[in-house]
């Protein structure tokens, strides 16, 4: 039986990036988990299967800045869907 103090737990990021103008052109998987704020094997996740736009160079996945723009955006349009939907039901 595994004991819980073993059992590894995916780390956020330290410090998010509070504006786009902070991320490099070519951002990694790491810059991009500090913007979404997820960690940085969910992004990893995110680019393998294509739901992010990416390259993969070696071991490191590369993601454009503006890729990472229109994934934001139309995920705020999906929340911003989901919302109107749930008011309109009531």
């Amino acid at each position: 039986m595994l004991n819980p103090r073993h059992i590894r737990r995916p780390v956020m990021p330290s410090s998010p990036v509070l504006s786009v103008d902070e991320l490099p052109y070519i951002c990694t998987a790491s810059d991009a988990a500090r913007l979404l704020r997820h960690t940085a094997s969910y992004i990893v996740r995110l680019c393998g299967n294509g739901t992010i736009p990416a390259y993969k160079e070696g071991n490191t996945w590369l993601i454009r800045r503006d890729d990472l723009l229109t994934y934001l955006e139309q995920n705020l349009n999906l929340a911003a869907q989901k919302r109107l939907n749930q008011k309109e039901d009531r």
